[in-house]
């Protein structure tokens, strides 16, 4: 069993067709808010009885954070970076075989136009990389670039944009949920534990440098 915390619907109904899911986000009846950590008691009961657990919470703002508020920068950060370390912690702290997956972004890697969330990324990234574990527990993130059928990317409003990036990209398309659910289900598998403490890049390989000329 897999307990999904956040993340779309299409995520969730992609690791539905391989395992049993418990989802908690805002849109279920499983609630659990990551910025209320009050609501950790209802949530304690699950992550003792279960180890494998895939957290994908995220906000981007469209704005740059010389625009944005105090408020909307500190609530930036509790949710993309500060709650889901908690989280962590109180998960492995109870669970001694606990097995996480963060989906982190590929923003924590070359920046985003929302400073705040691409400062959330790089720090999340640098704590997975940095967490000591025990000998059963894991930790892993994965930032993927876009996700072509994700609710945030069909939401977005610049598709010329969007469309340039994919006619550019060496696969001449974005990645697929499918693809996220199917690496996160290897990570996740009774064979992975090794991999450990890692920030697995997904892009297509749209950053290499080196041409076949």
């Amino acid at each position: 069993m897999i307990i999904q915390i956040g993340g779309a619907n299409s995520l969730f109904h992609e690791l539905m067709k391989n395992n049993k899911v418990i989802r908690f986000s805002r849109s279920s009846e499983n609630y659990f808010d990551i910025n209320d950590l009050n609501t950790w008691n209802e949530f304690e009961a699950t992550a003792k009885k279960n180890n494998k657990f895939c957290i994908a919470v995220g906000t981007l703002q469209k704005k740059r954070i010389t625009d944005q508020s105090r408020e909307e920068v500190v609530n930036s950060f509790l949710t993309n970076c500060i709650s889901i370390v908690l989280l962590c912690e109180r998960i492995f702290s109870i669970n001694d075989e606990a097995r996480v997956v963060i989906i982190s972004s590929e923003s924590g890697i070359k920046g985003s136009y929302d400073e705040t969330y691409f400062l959330s990324k790089a720090a999340i990234n640098k704590y997975v990389q940095e967490r000591s574990l025990g000998a059963k527990q894991q930790l892993v993130s994965i930032s993927p670039s876009t996700i072509e059928d994700s609710t945030m990317t069909e939401l977005r409003d610049d598709k010329e944009r969007l469309a340039s990036y994919k006619n550019n990209h060496p696969k001449k398309r974005f990645m697929k949920m499918k693809e996220l659910a199917n690496i996160i289900n290897f990570l996740l598998a009774n064979d992975s534990l090794y991999i450990c403490n890692e920030n697995v890049n997904i892009n297509g390989g749209k950053f290499a440098r080196m041409k076949n000329f």
